[in-house]
């Protein structure tokens, strides 16, 4: 237990340093700027956050499992193609984001560009990396004190007047400053592994596709609020911002927690735990039940003094929303732990991908009617009600494919082709090899059992 303990402290330093960011540069943002300025910062980071989400292809997903499983040489070649992958989506994306900001009507819209580049460039944090090597303090030192070190700046910046833009600037120095370290840090812990083929590249964007597209939907319902709402011309869009923003950043102060047991899940699937015990006796109880729980409530107890201060007490926020919030947050943690503990170690990604997928054009529709009905209320209560539908759809497809018994057993090879044998079909030097363990769980196809960590992967596409 200490150790899970140690685990979990280790990886809580880089979401509890955005946290207390949170706790004082807000309320200086609500402070100096008012509701304009809240609404500038939150329809940036609305829209960088959905296009991290994008960029970030499944990376977040399935690449710490890839790098348990993957020796050395492997562990660089996915670190070589997760920045390339993504750097490729986020050149083609970031045109078609700035144009989404001039567009959306507000007070600054340079800040809002700047806070939107800031975080879209946190598609390139590489926590699942760590994640999957079990290295919480690098995590800390290479992402944690380089932001923390940056909202320091950002809090003196706007305590001594600075304009809003400044705070945004510094966000995306941190972020670039983050990649660099994270960079060198990796290569020191990985050995060399050869030239990364074109069609290798496309390979993987392939066996990423499904992953990103459900992501990326299922993020525009989640992390682009502030946009549908302006879209949707609601009168309470500052309302929404100051309570999507409290949203966001409990989720994000606790995203980052199931990563600390990835590994730990691996070993699970290698001894064919039973299902009711991953709710009860193993460590993975700790993050899909006891936290939600214990956020929930939190934010029911604290949550109206909480928006109190980190909007300057211009935000009055009811007993009703509060427990909202509270519930939504429990929700979400539920879900994605879920999904990153369980589903997606048994090669389950790619039923995962399409429930997310089919619901979030239905979360999309129904939070633009709340807008257009001017509801915050409701909309709390959709991304309630899809989380929870999401989640108990899930439950039904592991007990449909492994059974009410052990968590072990066959998926159907009706997914996607074997990447090595097509770089071989494209032209590529390399001879095509047996699809990989981490191959079959990127590609959602388990027809080899998962190997424990530390067995050697032959490095292919993925």
């Amino acid at each position: 237990m200490i150790s899970h303990v140690r685990r979990l402290a280790g990886f809580a330093l880089l979401p509890a340093f955005s946290l207390m960011a949170s706790l004082v540069l807000l309320p200086l943002v609500a402070s100096n700027f008012g509701p304009a300025g809240w609404v500038s910062l939150g329809t940036g980071i609305s829209v960088g956050a959905v296009l991290t989400i994008i960029c970030g292809l499944a990376w977040a997903s399935i690449g710490g499992h890839r790098v348990a499983v993957g020796d050395a040489v492997e562990r660089r070649r996915l670190f070589w193609l997760s920045l390339s992958t993504r750097g490729i989506v986020l050149a083609a994306a970031l045109p078609i984001a700035t144009a989404i900001i001039w567009v959306v009507d507000v007070d600054d819209t340079g800040a809002a560009w700047l806070f939107m580049v800031g975080l879209a460039l946190n598609s390139f944090s590489m926590s699942w990396f760590y994640g999957g090597t079990e290295n919480p303090g690098q995590l800390a030192v290479n992402e944690g004190v380089v932001r923390l070190s940056g909202y320091a700046l950002a809090t003196a910046a706007l305590a001594a007047g600075a304009p809003l833009a400044t705070y945004a600037a510094l966000n995306v120095v941190a972020s670039l400053v983050t990649l660099g370290l994270n960079t060198r840090s990796i290569l020191r812990i990985t050995a060399p592994c050869g030239p990364i083929s074109r069609a290798e590249h496309l390979a993987e964007l392939r066996v990423q596709f499904d992953g990103t597209l459900a992501r990326s939907g299922f993020a525009f319902f989640t992390l682009g609020g502030p946009t549908i709402f302006a879209l949707g011309a609601a009168a309470s869009l500052a309302h929404f911002n100051a309570v999507d923003q409290m949203l966001k950043t409990s989720v994000s102060a606790t995203s980052i927690l199931p990563q600390a047991f990835i590994a730990v899940a691996a070993a699970g699937v290698a001894a064919r735990v039973p299902l009711g015990s991953l709710w009860t006796r193993r460590p993975e109880a700790l993050v899909l039940t006891w936290l939600p729980l214990a956020a929930l409530l939190t934010w029911c107890a604290l949550g109206p003094v909480a928006a109190d201060f980190l909007f300057a007490g211009k935000l009055e926020l009811d007993r009703g929303t509060s427990v909202l919030i509270g519930v939504a947050l429990a929700s979400t943690m539920t879900l994605r732990s879920f999904e990153l503990l369980i589903m997606f170690p048994r090669d389950l990604a790619k039923p995962v991908f399409t429930i997310n997928a089919w619901w979030s054009f239905a979360a999309v529709a129904a939070l633009y009617l709340s807008a257009r009905l001017d509801s915050v209320e409701l909309a709390l209560g959709v991304w309630i009600g899809v989380h929870l539908v999401v989640y108990v759809m899930e439950v039904q497809v592991l007990r449909r494919r492994m059974g009410d018994g052990h968590l072990a057993g066959p998926v159907p090879h009706d997914l996607l082709p074997d990447p090595a044998l097509e770089m071989a079909v494209a032209g590529d030097p390399l001879e095509p090899v047996p699809p990989s363990a981490t191959a079959v769980a990127a590609a959602g196809q388990p027809d080899l059992p998962t190997p424990r960590s530390g067995q050697d992967d032959p490095p292919h596409a993925g």
